[in-house]
């Protein structure tokens, strides 16, 4: 049975209340939010918000962005403080009647590819810029099977979602662990006195590495360059978790080896240094990049915990060449960054420490790459009915 998107829901339904603006509020914009994943809140008394936080959203609410529907921010809500959430108005929030639909299956089917896809042309048909009107959202058809399957294939698809989730959650617990083990021996001298400081130093990035390889695009003209198994890295794929176990692109081996000398090993570190600055991951296969990307080469496994760690507090917190931590970083300038060589035995002590923790980091990451997959098959069979709960 086929039903218009607004007869089983209410779009847009909760907007900010005069008590709401009082709160002190977690705001979420279509940046945060990407393939049900929230990244970062941000949080702060309503004034100080930006403008577009206006909706309101409750338990299994839908979040659909507006924008190029195929870049997926979208998501559901649920095991949240909803009295004190407020998302941005680039998102369509959609509160299913769950006595006609169940709201995970509603959300699984507008975010199969299929009707991704169809949205995306509808957005493309309306405005210069791919947007979403109201009447296009309304007026989506889905294909509903009766109540209880809903409820099933809901459950199953958000199951593995929860297990995805719950494995970033260890992750960014785990990465809290090992950054508190970096604080512990690099940074507090006064508590950590068992260590000689003395003798430290700072040195340049080059020092610590075998070689740094700043990445390049093959010729787009030539479309057998590209889609085949080497992974291709661009900075769309360094937010997701230190490890990067899965590519946006990928080369042919034609492709890959007609720029031979971009080839980057597993393990190796990539930093973004051209327009998103100080993103950083770790490989796990034989990859190349695009030119935004700088490659650490380690010789060894002796520095990539540390050198990761002291990156990333550089990127974070400090402000070099022009004054700007945005500033455009070219090879030389990078291999130039000035951080502090501690001593081999700090070191040891800080690989202990740490091996273990990336080592499970690593595993849930492609764990949650199986998981993912494993949705992605199950999610168009289940829409069209070529597989059943039973099956």
């Amino acid at each position: 049975m086929k039903q218009k998107l607004s007869q089983i829901s209410k779009i847009n339904a909760n907007s900010i209340t005069k008590d709401d603006k009082k709160k002190f509020l977690s705001y979420l914009d279509t940046a945060n939010l990407v393939d049900n994943k929230i990244i970062n809140f941000q949080r702060n008394y309503w004034e100080k918000l930006p403008k577009s936080a206006t909706r309101k959203v409750t338990e299994k609410t839908i979040l659909y962005s507006k924008v190029r529907p195929v870049k997926m921010h979208n998501g559901i809500f649920t095991d949240l403080d909803f009295d004190n959430i407020v998302v941005s108005n680039a998102f369509f929030t959609i509160d299913v009647d769950e006595s006609i639909a169940d709201p995970h299956f509603i959300y699984y089917y507008l975010t199969d590819r299929k009707q991704i896809s169809k949205m995306q042309i509808l957005a493309e048909s309306s405005t210069t810029y791919p947007t979403l009107s109201l009447e296009n959202v309304e007026n989506f058809e889905i294909e509903l099977p009766n109540i209880n399957a809903q409820v099933h294939i809901g459950n199953l698809l958000s199951n593995i979602d929860k297990k995805i989730n719950l494995n970033n959650k260890i992750n960014d617990n785990l990465v809290k662990q090992a950054k508190l083990a970096y604080d512990y021996l690099f940074k507090n001298k006064q508590r950590n006195r068992s260590y000689n400081f003395d003798d430290q130093e700072n040195v340049p990035l080059k020092d610590f590495c075998e070689n740094i390889i700043t990445g390049k695009t093959p010729p787009t003209t030539n479309e057998s360059f590209f889609n085949g198994d080497i992974p291709f890295i661009t900075i769309e794929d360094l937010s997701k978790s230190i490890f990067i176990t899965k590519t946006h692109r990928t080369l042919s081996a034609e492709g890959a080896n007609f720029q031979s000398n971009k080839f980057i090993p597993s393990g190796s570190l990539c930093v973004s240094c051209i327009a998103t600055i100080g993103k950083i991951g770790f490989t796990t296969s034989l990859s190349q990049t695009n030119q935004q990307i700088n490659s650490v080469i380690f010789p060894d496994n002796k520095y990539n915990n540390y050198i990761y760690f002291a990156l990333e507090e550089l990127f974070r917190n400090a402000s070099f060449k022009t004054g700007n931590v945005f500033a455009n970083l070219n090879k030389t300038e990078f291999s130039e960054i000035l951080i502090l060589k501690p001593s081999d035995e700090l070191l040891l002590e800080f690989n202990k420490t740490t091996s273990i923790l990336f080592k499970k980091i690593r595993s849930n990451s492609f764990e949650n790459d199986t998981l993912y997959s494993i949705r992605e098959k199950l999610l168009p069979l289940l829409m069209n009915g070529q597989v059943t709960i039973e099956d």
